[in-house]
């Protein structure tokens, strides 16, 4: 969800910025939160913002901090889908929000800006493929150790 774009990206931080003003909001108010429909997407231009993922127990589990640069909610604009994770500001931040549709709008018109997003999806992919393969031998790492107690073999 975290989305700092390279130098690659800036163009289209840019583009986007340009279009919208930003808004401060004071530390500890929401964006958006885990499940929400995507209306849009965030560009944070100053502050910092705590991504977090629903927790066990109703609590957020924090992730990644935005910093300035980064741009918030790209996948699910583009997808269409609700919003994976919450966001709120940690610090005293400027953030501008554009709409999906003006994303959209500009993504069909601007084929450079498309390809922008599609390589910057990519790359998000391949973060998340490799985090994925890393944690995955954890996961089996653990499986190993219940199975060597016998957890298995315990009624429920």
């Amino acid at each position: 969800m975290l989305h700092e774009p390279a130098n690659d990206f800036s163009k289209l931080w840019t583009t986007l910025a340009a279009s919208r003003s930003g808004q401060q909001y004071a530390a500890g108010v929401p964006l958006f939160r885990s499940g929400e429909p995507c209306l849009g997407i965030y560009l944070v231009q100053d502050g910092e913002v705590q991504l977090s993922i629903p927790g066990r127990k109703g609590k957020d589990r924090p992730m990644e901090k935005a910093r300035p640069g980064s741009m918030l909610g790209v996948c699910e604009a583009v997808s269409g889908s609700v919003y994976k994770v919450s966001a709120a500001t940690l610090s005293t931040a400027t953030v501008i929000f554009v709409e999906r549709e003006h994303l959209l709008t500009l993504l069909r018109q601007d084929p450079e800006s498309a390809m922008q997003v599609v390589r910057w999806l990519g790359q998000k992919l391949d973060v998340l493929y490799r985090e994925c393969q890393a944690s995955s031998g954890k996961c089996r790492e653990a499986a190993s150790r219940r199975l060597d107690r016998g957890s298995h073999l315990r009624p429920n």
